[in-house]
């Protein structure tokens, strides 16, 4: 697991909907109950290249199948149905419906 600062890297290749410009912004992700649970700091890069550091202050497990339009349009600027064709790209796995995955609310720290 990469370590920056001591911290796990949270890692994008695209910055969506250009959220990683803001303080506030939310992100996608298969579950990882190690490195994603509330007050959890994270070193986030984009394509490898360091940011910032984040906070998690919210988290909510579910299952992919469950995301609908609002959050598919504020995370990554696009409908339900791209975005899960999207996941199903970044996450080759079998039974992909059945994995849990986690929406993180991450708040920029210094």
């Amino acid at each position: 697991m990469a370590l920056i600062n001591g911290l796990s890297v949270l890692p994008f290749s695209k910055n969506w909907n250009n959220k990683l410009n803001a303080v506030y912004f939310t992100t996608f992700r298969l579950y990882n109950p190690s490195k994603h649970f509330l007050i959890s700091q994270l070193a986030v890069t984009l394509n490898g290249s360091y940011l910032y550091n984040v906070e998690i202050i919210k988290l909510s497990v579910l299952k992919l199948n469950e995301i609908g339009e609002l959050f598919s349009y504020l995370d990554a600027g696009m409908n339900r149905e791209d975005f899960i064709s999207m996941i199903k790209k970044m996450y080759p796995v079998e039974n992909l419906f059945d994995k849990n995955f986690c929406i993180l609310l991450c708040k920029q720290i210094c």
